[in-house]
């Protein structure tokens, strides 16, 4: 997933999954391998309460005091991925987890119960096996999270939360990409900064089919995105 922000362009990827995407639509063609979220338009989502929740024009019936934010979405053959951004203008954080197994926080700052405990996630940080609902930290504010749906890898999978700040990052190309890898039981992700205008080999384009579901992170095209991006 590419999302543009400022001189880098973050790249999220979660180990043997394509990664990210866009809009309220069936499942991507196997002949799809990159998606820009600029050129998909969001879907209205709402929730209030403990459970409540709507969606695309549902969402405009939403009872007063819900929660309003945005949602990109793509369906892989292998699992959903969301990007979900609150304003604080519109009331915040606020959704209720049901199919999520994985979350990075792009920005902002959310609460998310992890293990039984509530957790504050920052800019940059994971959770596995997340529960409940996403919530603000404390007053209503800006967040961007990332939710992956797909079940884990490996056995073994517990809940857990990786710190971007105990996660150490390279310098690769030069200065031009950077790369942090969070692991934890069960799976992996990815996050990587791109110097704007910096791409990765284009020959590695002629390995897309054998890499759609082992590699996502494996090309970057001339425009910032990647297999199955939203910027």
């Amino acid at each position: 997933m590419t999302i543009s922000r400022k001189a880098l362009l973050p790249l999220i990827c979660m180990a043997g999954l394509p990664v990210l995407a866009t809009g309220m639509s069936g499942p991507e063609d196997d002949s799809v391998y990159v998606v820009f979220g600029a050129e998909r338009a969001a879907v209205a989502m709402a929730a209030w309460g403990d459970d409540g929740s709507a969606h695309g024009p549902s969402a405009e019936n939403a009872p007063d005091g819900a929660v309003r934010y945005e949602a990109k979405m793509v369906r892989w053959p292998t699992a959903t991925v969301k990007v979900l951004s609150f304003s604080a203008d519109s009331g915040g954080v606020l959704h209720h987890l049901t199919d999520e197994k994985l979350l990075y926080v792009l920005e902002g700052e959310v609460n998310a119960t992890v293990g039984g405990e509530s957790v504050t996630l920052g800019t940059g940080d994971v959770a596995s096996l997340p529960s409940g609902s996403l919530t603000d930290a404390g007053d209503a504010s800006d967040a961007v999270v990332v939710a992956w749906t797909a079940s884990p890898l490996e056995d073994g999978a517990t809940p857990a939360v990786v710190r971007k700040a105990d996660v150490e990052e390279a310098n690769l190309g030069g200065g031009n990409l950077k790369l942090r890898r969070y692991t934890f039981p069960g799976n992996s992700v990815r996050a990587v900064g791109l110097a704007a205008g910096f791409k990765t080999n284009p020959a590695c384009a002629d390995r897309l089919p054998d890499l759609r579901h082992r590699r996502p992170d494996a090309v970057l095209p001339e425009r910032p995105g990647i297999h199955g991006a939203v910027r």
